[in-house]
């Protein structure tokens, strides 16, 4: 199973109001699996909740199919919409998975909106093929770095985990990023905790100092996640992050991982975006969005009480600020 379907990988966004739950459904035609955060809504007197993924990807997920996969989607449609009631859910947003199509799977349940394209690597061709699928400029910024001498190190345990802190901090800051993307040193600990083994630390070093660093996810599933990272701006020059992508996607394709997912951009006008599929030009997939309101009445009122903008496109918008 992919790391982001996994209750571990939800468990590390628990907090007083944000619980993980997980609707594990077996019925005549199959198994459906679902890991989400039950979140507590508040300013309104009565008790109500909100579902959501964690940041990332996820969504419901068939494990199993026996018989019709579109009558299995019918009865887990009608157990979800059970425990919504059951539990006072309001609404449910959800990252589907960019890889497992799960968006079109459930389509039935929710309507969903295309938000971004992202950007994967296929590790299984020969490595000479991966490397002449680059665009010309990262195989020229791959050699430049490699002139240079710079030195890549694997930590599967979170021995460097303050080095890496140090350059994910100043890469944010200089990019002004939002606040979803500051997750705080305790978020990393609850990492090395949680996902022993699913997750490695990769750093490029130049003169003893780590330069370039990146977290990567890994699951059962033979995908390795581009998670968070960062690059030393004065270091820029010797394209260190060039070089740690490519001695990732050796380091990934050695252990038997099948693709390397970068995730994407705003936009495909955006450099990061650009810069992502500069490694990968024909590994493009859409990232999709599902929106459900299970409670319109109650949906509404919240909006309301808490004064959100009526133009916004935020979901839910009772949590735009």
């Amino acid at each position: 199973m992919d790391i982001f379907f996994t209750p571990a990988y939800a468990e590390l966004y628990a907090d007083e109001d944000s619980q993980p739950e997980v609707i594990d459904f077996s019925c005549e035609h199959g198994n459906v699996y679902y890991s989400f955060l039950k979140r507590r809504i508040h300013n309104i007197n009565e008790l109500y909740y909100d579902i959501t993924t964690p940041y990332g990807y996820g969504g419901p997920i068939i494990t199993e199919c026996y018989t019709n996969e579109t009558e299995l989607v019918k009865a887990f449609e009608i157990k979800l919409s059970r425990y919504c009631h059951d539990n006072n859910i309001v609404s449910e947003f959800i990252r589907f998975h960019p890889l497992t199509d799960n968006h079109r799977i459930f389509n039935g349940v929710y309507k969903p909106e295309l938000y971004s394209m992202n950007i994967a690597v296929d590790l299984r061709p020969r490595m000479e093929d991966i490397w002449s699928g680059f665009e010309h400029k990262v195989r020229k910024n791959v050699n430049k770095a490699s002139r240079f001498a710079l030195v890549t190190a694997f930590d599967g345990k979170g021995e460097r985990l303050d080095e890496f802190l140090k350059i994910y901090y100043e890469t944010m800051d200089r990019r002004n990023a939002g606040e979803l993307y500051y997750f705080e040193r305790s978020f990393f600990e609850g990492i090395l905790r949680t996902l022993s083994g699913h997750y490695c630390f990769v750093l490029i070093g130049y003169e003893g100092k780590a330069i370039s660093t990146e977290l990567i996810l890994l699951g059962d599933s033979g995908i390795m996640h581009s998670f968070l990272g960062g690059t030393s701006r004065e270091y820029y020059d010797l394209r260190p992050n060039d070089l740690l992508k490519y001695r990732a996607i050796e380091w990934g394709k050695e252990r038997g991982y099948h693709t390397y997912l970068l995730g994407g951009g705003p936009s495909p006008q955006d450099g990061v975006y650009k810069y992502k599929r500069s490694f990968a030009p024909n590994g493009v997939h859409e990232f999709y969005l599902g929106k459900k309101i299970w409670n319109r009445e109650v949906y509404d009122k919240l909006s309301v009480h808490n004064k959100a903008p009526e133009d916004s496109s935020y979901f839910p918008l009772y949590r735009a600020k």
